[in-house]
């Protein structure tokens, strides 16, 4: 993290504390959906089981994925979950594709002090490293390194954000 007087580098104060809790955002072709694939709701579930206070947002579209990191910025969660299907250059949501850069451009505003885990294929690389972390003060992003699949996916996240 980079400090310049009292301010990160983003200009945001760096006294602005983060509540230990996770904030989902999901995004799952119909197809999903209907299988009851939602690894973000089974995560809620479980991190209410353990006595954790998650948010969960389904969105279907970058209006509704934007809407929902500007939310989880007002929330002062630490841990922000995305949910979806990816590629090596772009996340897809239910309607439509967003790139990678696209992505970095309306999160990193709302990552200062967080962390960021991508519950997404071929995702975490070194592009969106170098595009979330160039801009914000994100203190660091997870995911898998490959594909993952639902069981997988449900049984390595809730301990890992506790």
């Amino acid at each position: 993290m980079t400090v310049s007087g009292n301010r990160l580098k983003n200009g945001k104060n760096p006294s602005i504390a983060t509540v230990p809790e996770v904030y989902i955002v999901e995004s799952l072709p119909p197809e999903d959906v209907r299988s009851n694939l939602r690894e973000g709701i089974v995560i809620k579930r479980m991190l209410q089981l353990g006595g954790r206070f998650p948010r969960y947002k389904y969105v279907e579209d970058i209006g509704g994925l934007s809407d929902a990191l500007r939310s989880f910025g007002k929330s002062h969660y630490r841990y922000l979950h995305i949910s979806c299907h990816g590629g090596a250059r772009e996340l897809e949501l239910a309607r439509e594709g967003i790139t990678i850069q696209d992505f970095g451009a309306i999160a990193t505003p709302h990552l200062g002090g967080k962390r960021l885990f991508l519950s997404t294929c071929l995702a975490t690389n070194s592009l969106m490293a170098s595009t979330v972390l160039k801009d914000s003060d994100c203190r660091s992003i997870a995911g898998p390194d490959g594909e993952v699949g639902f069981d997988d996916a449900a049984i390595m996240w809730p301990p890992s954000t506790t």
